[in-house]
């Protein structure tokens, strides 16, 4: 397989254990894909209730948190 890509972002509004990242990230050990990977996901972690959108920027999982995380990878 040719890798053309610097960086795999994965994005999910899901806890990380057990996610679609995880998934991807263990298929690209075993496959031996070398890539840099992101994934970006809910910590494992009890998440408090609250305003959707203040509860995304605090888990960092808003707009601005992913650009900024993509570009500080890159």
């Amino acid at each position: 397989l040719t890798v053309n890509h610097k960086l795999l972002v994965t994005m999910e509004e899901n806890v990380a254990s057990g996610g679609m990242g995880e998934h991807i990230e263990s298929f690209m050990i075993r496959e031996k894909i070398n890539m840099q990977i992101l994934p970006i996901a809910i910590p494992d972690q009890f998440v408090e209730h609250g305003n959707v959108d203040c509860l995304r920027e605090l888990l960092k999982i808003d707009a601005a948190s992913v650009v900024s995380g993509i570009i500080e990878e890159l």
